[in-house]
């Protein structure tokens, strides 16, 4: 049974990027499709073997697949299931401001997430927690954390489960965050509210209630590949 992700993030890119990077982030989040070469940015994300699209033949239709995730994961486009979910979904670049928030099948996700993050942590002005996903079956989200260049993940989990541990407002080098406001973008936050609303608890005192541990698959961002499976 295939499962569902939803992951959102926003940042602000860097104002000193190349008009390459620009132009493919445009080109991620677009609304409409549009022939696209491939970036040469030296970066795994971008690297295809094969042209990136195909005409197929279905039911006596010609229909155009586009082989690579990176070019389909974050597109302003629809996806099944998003309509079902409170508030927005959608993808947007304008300004040097990245964001987005999409459902994603698990094979998508986890071919491409592993890949973008990193990437999207070297080009990002924005530190702090910047992001999430959750699993159809997760009951926390996991949060996205750029800081100096690099991502990675934290787990949120009740603060019981981490009695006796020592736990740091902000130092990326610790395994367990106490979350702040301050240290969150507004994505991140509307998805806490919406989990403190789920449980009928205030925003301040959901937060209270939970820390963000690093989280085991944290070590594959490092690697710059997908976790085996």
């Amino acid at each position: 049974m295939s499962i569902c992700y939803e992951f959102a993030l926003e940042c602000q890119i860097k104002c000193d990027v190349s008009q390459k990077v620009i132009d493919t982030l445009k080109y991620m989040t677009r609304s409409q499709e549009y022939d696209f070469d491939t970036p040469e940015l030296g970066y795994p994300l971008f690297k295809e073997d094969t042209h990136w699209k195909e005409i197929w033949n279905i039911r006596d239709s010609k229909v155009t697949v586009i082989r690579y995730e990176w070019r389909t994961i974050i597109t302003n486009q629809p996806r099944e299931g998003e309509q079902y979910l409170p508030d927005e979904f959608g993808s947007a670049f304008d300004g040097n401001k990245l964001s987005f928030r999409r459902l994603s099948r698990d094979d998508e996700f986890c071919n491409v997430c592993w890949f973008l993050l990193p990437w999207l942590a070297s080009i990002s002005d924005t530190t702090g927690f910047v992001g999430y996903y959750r699993g159809d079956f997760d009951d926390y989200p996991t949060l996205v954390r750029f800081e100096a260049g690099t991502a990675s993940l934290h787990k949120l989990i009740p603060i019981r489960f981490v009695q006796g541990e020592q736990i740091e407002l902000d130092n990326a080098e610790d395994s367990v965050l106490r979350l702040e406001l301050e240290s969150m973008t507004e994505i991140v936050r509307q998805e806490l509210l919406r989990q403190a609303e789920n449980s009928k608890m205030s925003l301040e005192a959901y937060i209270s209630s939970v820390v963000a541990r690093r989280d085991a698959m944290d070590a594959a961002l490092k690697l710059g590949e997908p976790p085996p499976s």
